[in-house]
């Protein structure tokens, strides 16, 4: 997008980390993303094993985006995994987004509980909640909220919206085209804060259910 490539930075580090540093730390003092950061460009993917390919939900959306705003939010997102989430965990039982767990190891604890009520002759009783178009619906507050919840830092949750809320979208096959703002959702021009944001959410919500100890989110 920026015509910055990863060779470049892999090549000239010691040149470039002194000048990275400090427009990281303007960036993230004053909450502004520059306006080249906020392009975005969209080519769809084919999701596999569809019958048919009519539909906008036969497709998989990818957003290219500056190298630059990705090494930043690399940062930020090791930031809130490494300072903030270490003092206030995200719910145990939560398998989505976190390291060492999978959907794998959420269905095997899933299964062995069935399987100890069973035995006990008691009765088991599961729901299943699925999200339709989760990174497509989710409010931009309401991850600011999940952060603050967390204790993140106003400057940090500030930078965090500054992101989401610029976001300028230019769809593949639209190359003279301009680029549209994004209204809503949750583009993977911040697919690396996804992962924490969207954790952060799903901690909320199970740790706002009855009886939420014996959730198991499977994402």
């Amino acid at each position: 997008m920026d015509g910055i490539f990863p060779a470049l930075q892999q090549e000239g580090w010691e040149v470039l980390i002194p000048y990275l540093v400090r427009i990281f730390r303007a960036c993230l003092v004053t909450g502004y993303v520059p306006a080249m950061w906020h392009q975005v460009k969209v080519v769809f993917i084919p999701k596999p094993g569809r019958n048919s390919y009519c539909g906008s939900e036969d497709f998989r959306p990818i957003s290219l985006t500056s190298l630059l705003l990705k090494t930043m939010e690399r940062l930020v997102d090791r930031f809130l995994r490494d300072e903030i989430l270490a003092f206030k965990q995200l719910h145990p039982n939560q398998h989505a987004y976190q390291a060492g767990k999978s959907v794998e190891i959420a269905l095997h604890q899933l299964v062995l509980r069935v399987e100890k009520a069973l035995d006990q002759q008691e009765i088991a009783l599961g729901v299943f909640h699925d999200i339709e178009g989760e990174f497509n619906n989710t409010s931009y507050d309401s991850m600011c909220a999940a952060l603050a919840r967390h204790g993140a830092d106003y400057i940090t949750i500030r930078w965090i919206r500054a992101i989401l809320e610029g976001s300028q979208i230019r769809y593949q096959g639209s190359y003279n085209g301009p680029f549209m703002p994004s209204q809503r959702g949750v583009t993977s021009s911040v697919c690396r804060l996804i992962p924490t944001k969207l954790g952060l959410l799903h901690s909320l919500k199970e740790g706002n259910s009855q009886g939420s100890s014996s959730l198991v989110y499977l994402g």
